[in-house]
């Protein structure tokens, strides 16, 4: 897999902590930690608020040079925070703590699957038009990624991309995109 590479410095640790927060509850961040973050796990308290237990962690992967792994398992996880999120996570385009690109298709979310629903849905109403633009947006990103690989760009395109798709489809049909594009 090709992954980019953002240097710790270069991390938005205000836009991880509210990644992280969005994205899990308490108990799935405890499990988290668990899973993958054992040190950290093993330092929680039962007292302890999420918000306390979040920056144990990002304090802990900060110090570990492990921002890069905390957020591709954000990604595996929660992909529809972490598209929401991505683009605000990078403070600028250095090189060194590897992160890995949003695949077209995580786990069950395919979204060519959501763009046909979303088309079909949208065929007769007043915003096919701004449908159009964004998908042919969405299928150039996910083509010139499959061709060219990913970069911070193209998965900062791909998530306003999907930004816009999700507010369209919550518009008019009351769910999101991210929702039709799970299978």
């Amino acid at each position: 897999m090709e992954m980019e590479r953002v240097g710790k410095s270069e991390w938005n640790t205000a836009a991880m902590r509210d990644l992280l927060t969005a994205a899990f509850d308490d108990e799935e961040l405890t499990t988290l930690c668990f899973d993958h973050f054992l040190p950290v796990y093993e330092d929680l308290s039962s007292g302890m608020s999420k918000g306390q237990k979040v920056q144990r962690l990002l304090d802990h992967c900060t110090r570990h040079d492990q921002l890069g792994t905390l957020v591709r398992l954000v990604e595996e996880r929660n992909p529809a925070q972490y598209a929401r999120l991505a683009p605000s996570l990078s403070r600028g385009q250095a090189a060194t703590t590897p992160v890995s690109p949003p695949p077209a298709r995580s786990g069950s979310v395919n979204y060519e699957r959501g763009l046909e629903i979303l088309k079909a849905r949208l065929e007769r109403t007043g915003r096919y038009d701004e449908f159009n633009v964004l998908e042919a947006r969405l299928r150039e990103n996910l083509r010139d990624e499959r061709t060219y690989g990913a970069s911070e760009q193209s998965r900062r395109e791909r998530a306003q991309v999907i930004d816009a798709l999700n507010r369209l489809a919550l518009d008019v049909l009351g769910t999101s995109f991210n929702d039709l594009s799970r299978g």
